[in-house]
């Protein structure tokens, strides 16, 4: 439960101060360090973990995603400081696990309460959501979204002898990932890739033979190709990706005119005061996707991320036939990287149809995505018509198909009738629509030239099949093998037959 502090009745209200603190405010005004106004509003008691410029901060990046249509919540508000305390090394050991309490957000809001408030929010209709897209070229429109890469090549389809149990393929791998940071925008724009390896140290030879130039951005904003970075845990974080929007993004974003817009996931560590700030100063909105809907509302997700899995992974294989490593040197990985970014624009278009046909592999991807996703041009109808529709009622369904017999029951019979004829013309056996009589063996009813219904079993795991076959085509069978003896047929022709009635009930 939240503390709420009172005063205890009959202390005194004119002095909130120790005789210490009195004599270090007077020390200050004598050294010109405060006024004596400034040192009169000087707040007592216990002093705040942040400083004011800190808490504003960290407020103004709250606000700033209210404006953008995703306001935080506290839990929100204190991940986000827990966050800022980890980026500057601070440990504050009233917080749990560095994670700010409830007391310490709802104190925050209070001391901030001319700026801020709580309040209920309400759902916005789609139409006043598409606003954010209104108007903005296709070339100021982004995707970003980060994807791991590995050293296995994955499983093929390979040849074996049969009954082999546990096919194998000898390819030294391991279980390491690379993360790339991709960013494209709706014309088809792809920005250099940005990667992060798994290191607590960064080489100049694992930054070399990586893109540089087409099939990317062309742009000087993007001469400097491909960026690296590196973590200890090998995937982005706040400073990673802070440093990919402002070495990366901002500089390709700063040549546009107009306002610009990022659309990405929700992940924490993306929003940071500094980030924030420079999309406000460079015009730039973020849009966060819903969680959970990237398969469906993602560009790179929809049309990007599994060309590019499947190029790498061929452009890994051939790696791995000529080279007998157990894992990929990280000097090699931004050629190999490159390799599979080329490959993708070799894969002709397969329909013509689509926004970007006529646009190479990457591009073309990148467009037809952006298409795909609804989000360029705006289409909202094109997600909403992959989610499947659960205000159905299947009690009002189901009775609406027990239709009464009315009037209409005569034309329900022609349609039965129909279906019969269409049911008999698929058994191959038009014309038939009579049983085969079948006479029950016995020894003395066995003859040469007699038709029979004998079950055989086959193959390695002795599966059941049945045959029809003259008494003298059969070679060693068991007499409990005979199921039926099959009336005499008419002969068409040489080894071709007629019965005068179905045959295939029997074994059914």
């Amino acid at each position: 439960m939240v503390r709420k502090y009172q005063r205890t009745s009959g202390t005194r209200t004119y002095r909130d101060y120790t005789d210490t603190q009195l004599n270090e405010a007077i020390q200050k005004i004598a050294d010109n360090e405060l006024s004596i106004k400034a040192a009169s509003q000087r707040r007592t008691g216990g002093q705040t973990v942040f400083t004011d410029l800190e808490e504003k901060a960290i407020l103004n990046s709250a606000l700033k995603c209210a404006d953008w249509g995703f306001p935080l919540d506290l839990l929100e508000i204190r991940m986000l400081a827990k966050k800022y305390l980890d980026l500057k090394g601070r440990r504050v050991e009233k917080f749990q696990n560095n994670v700010p309490g409830k007391d310490w957000a709802l104190s925050l809001l209070d001391r901030h309460k001319d700026q801020t408030s709580q309040r209920v929010s309400g759902n916005i209709k789609k139409a006043r959501a598409k606003e954010t897209l209104n108007n903005v070229a296709p070339s100021n429109i982004f995707n970003y979204d980060e994807t791991n890469v590995g050293d296995n090549p994955g499983s093929r389809r390979l040849v074996y002898r049969r009954g082999v149990k546990y096919p194998e393929n000898i390819v030294n791998h391991s279980k390491s990932c690379t993360t790339i940071m991709i960013c494209g925008s709706a014309d088809g724009t792809l920005l250099p890739p940005y990667i992060i390896y798994k290191s607590e140290h960064l080489y100049n030879t694992w930054k070399e033979g990586g893109i540089t130039g087409y099939p990317c951005c062309t742009k000087p904003c993007c001469s400097q190709g491909c960026r690296f970075n590196r973590t200890s845990h090998g995937w982005i974080d706040a400073v990673t990706f802070k440093d990919w929007f402002c070495s990366s993004f901002l500089p390709h974003t700063k040549r546009l005119e107009g306002r610009k817009v990022l659309i990405g996931d929700n992940l924490a560590s993306h929003f940071n005061k500094q980030v924030l700030a420079k999309c406000e100063e460079n015009n730039i909105s973020f849009v966060c996707l819903v969680p959970h809907s990237s398969h469906i509302c993602q560009p790179l997700d929809v049309a990007f991320f599994k060309p590019f899995k499947v190029a790498w992974r061929n452009i890994l294989t051939t790696y791995k036939l000529r080279n007998n490593l157990p894992g990929i040197p990280k000097e090699v990985f931004p050629s190999l990287l490159k390799s599979a970014i080329d490959k993708i624009d070799t894969v002709q278009a397969q329909r013509k149809d689509k926004p970007g046909a006529q646009e190479t592999g990457v591009k073309r991807n990148i467009i037809n995505g952006f298409d795909a996703t609804g989000i360029c041009p705006i289409n909202p109808d094109k997600v909403l018509n992959k989610i499947p529709n659960f205000s159905h009622n299947p009690e009002q369904e189901i009775n609406d198909s027990l239709r009464t017999r009315t009037s209409s029951g005569e034309e329900d019979s022609e349609q039965e009738e129909e279906i019969v004829m269409v049911e008999e013309e698929d058994d191959g056996d038009e014309g038939l629509e009579d049983e085969v009589e079948y006479i029950t063996p016995s020894e003395n009813l066995l003859r040469p030239e007699t038709f029979v219904l004998v079950k055989f079993a086959s193959g390695r795991r002795r599966c059941t099949i049945f045959k029809y076959v003259l008494e003298s085509d059969l070679s060693t069978v068991p007499n409990s093998n005979i199921i039926a003896i099959l009336p005499t047929p008419t002969e068409l022709d040489e080894k071709e037959y007629e019965f005068s009635a179905k045959v295939d009930v029997k074994e059914l």
